[in-house]
């Protein structure tokens, strides 16, 4: 018995040797994980266990990720997020919560809507002295915008036939006559004329369109459409979310001379669907497609049609002035093709712009699927309707128009070469480099210089403007005024 009773003792010290150095362990772990602050990861002890009050304090933190916008302002969903059951139910009571975890949710206090969570860690409560519930705070209001202010000129500049509107710049508009072109340099807009050359605007993000006049100025200001009038030297136009509205326009296209304006509006509801819609001075209208890219004075207007991506038919005709263009038989409902007008002449006989189609084998260079879409230049006459635009000789499929003169005769935008995709021209429907129609007329262009786009042609077919490369290897616009009609 005595020996028994004496290996029973030296067993219970030996586990309560163990005992006492696990808690010590234990005890040190937890100390280094105290050390960490209210805002840091979760850490865990050598069992790979999370702490259970850091546990809680994670699943009660209200963390929100708000959503992103790309270059092409195209909005993505944010990250899933994390939330507090309680709080979402103490807001609306009717919504339907997630199925909570039995054991963590009896291990919790009783919610109680506080301004931080750091203030529910630090809170002492008691019978006696019970902690006021604080209200829901309403979301702060927006900062006012900051009004648009176009910066000095530096004073006149000389005007050549062929020059570079400044370093970091792209056209995206001209008015009527060409002396007058807009577009973004450095995520500031700018404004070029002929008189003044170069001038930025401050608060104004980017330029989209400018009256034909010359007068008016469109564009967006940290999401909200503007309207900038050279006259007065203002904002005349701030089309800012009204309350009630479903929609507000977030960017101008085309402004007129009498200050109608055209341009992209998004649902509060539906934040990454846009629309077209028209602004007349009291009141928002949505067109019913997807984009406007001109307009004119009698109503007329040109863009792209909408479609539910839903429908069995996804395709995407182009629209002029309300009617849809028929898209060629071989783009079948299920192909995905579309066209978008981008310009017409005064007499609406004539509308151009750009088209992914399905295309003869006989326009290619090499077999592909018949399937397959390529981007081409289109133009629209009511006796032809709308047909694909010839590329540049030797080239791959790749074009698209975005100007056309007065008369229909000329049409500006870019095509595809031996070279590459290139600036071009389309007289008569024949398309030229516009590269080589300025050496033939004796227009001198710097060396170095590469010509990628025409963006605006003038009414009489003479002045255009474009965007390109410049000999240092920066994007850059560019202005040319031809010596002579073509």
């Amino acid at each position: 018995m005595g020996g028994n009773g004496g290996s029973c003792g030296k067993r219970l010290q030996l586990l309560a040797a163990v005992m006492l150095s696990l808690t010590t362990f234990g005890c040190a772990a937890n100390s280094e994980n105290d050390a960490a602050g209210p805002g840091e990861a979760a850490q865990t002890d050598s069992f790979g266990e999370v702490r259970a009050s850091e546990h809680e304090h994670a699943f009660d933190t209200l963390t929100l990720t708000p959503a992103t916008a790309d270059t092409d302002s195209e909005l993505h969903a944010a990250p899933e997020t994390a939330f507090d059951r309680d709080a979402l139910h103490a807001a609306e009571p009717n919504a339907p919560l997630p199925a909570a975890d039995p054991a963590v949710a009896a291990s919790r206090p009783e919610p109680m809507m506080v301004e931080h969570a750091e203030a529910a860690d630090s809170a002492q409560t008691s019978e006696e002295t019970p902690m006021p519930v604080q209200a829901a705070q309403p979301m702060a209001a927006a900062e006012p915008l900051e009004m648009p202010k176009l910066n000095p000129a530096a004073g006149p500049c000389e005007v050549s036939a062929f020059i570079g509107l400044g370093e970091g710049t792209q056209a995206s508009g001209a008015s009527a006559d060409g002396s007058v072109i807009v577009g973004s340099a450095n995520s500031h807009a700018f404004r070029w004329t002929s008189s003044f050359c170069f001038q930025s605007f401050f608060g104004l993000d980017f330029a989209t369109g400018v009256s034909p006049n010359g007068v008016r100025i469109t564009g967006s200001a940290s999401g909200v459409a503007v309207v900038w009038n050279d006259t007065s030297n203002s904002a005349e136009v701030v089309l800012e979310p009204r309350p009630g509205s479903p929609y507000h326009m977030i960017s101008g296209g085309v402004v007129l001379d009498d200050g109608k304006l055209y341009g992209t509006c998004r649902s509060l509801y539906s934040p990454i669907v846009n629309v077209a819609c028209a602004w007349d001075g009291s009141w928002l209208n949505l067109l019913g497609v997807v984009t406007v890219n001109a307009a004119d004075a009698t109503g007329a207007f040109a863009g792209m049609a909408n479609r539910d991506p839903r429908a069995s038919d996804v395709r995407r005709p182009a629209v002029l002035s309300g009617e849809e263009l028929n898209l060629p038989s071989s783009c079948f409902p299920t192909l995905g093709c579309s066209a978008e007008l981008r310009a017409f002449n005064a007499e609406h006989s004539v509308a151009v712009g750009t088209a992914s189609l399905t295309l003869p084998s006989a326009d290619l260079a090499m077999p592909v699927s018949t399937n397959a879409l390529f981007d081409t230049a289109v133009v629209y006459t009511p006796a032809t309707l709308l047909q694909r635009l010839a590329d540049l000789a030797g080239g791959d499929v790749g074009a698209g128009a975005y100007a056309v003169s007065a008369d229909g005769r000329i049409i500006a935008g870019f095509a595809s070469d031996v070279l590459g995709r290139r600036a071009a021209l389309w007289i008569d429907r024949q398309p030229r480099a516009l590269a080589d129609v300025l050496d033939e007329l004796g227009v001198d262009v710097p060396c170095g210089w590469v010509l990628s786009v025409v963006r605006a042609i003038s009414a009489d077919g003479r002045v255009l403007v474009g965007n390109g490369i410049d000999p240092n290897g920066q994007p850059q616009a560019f202005r040319v005024v031809l010596p002579s009609s073509l």
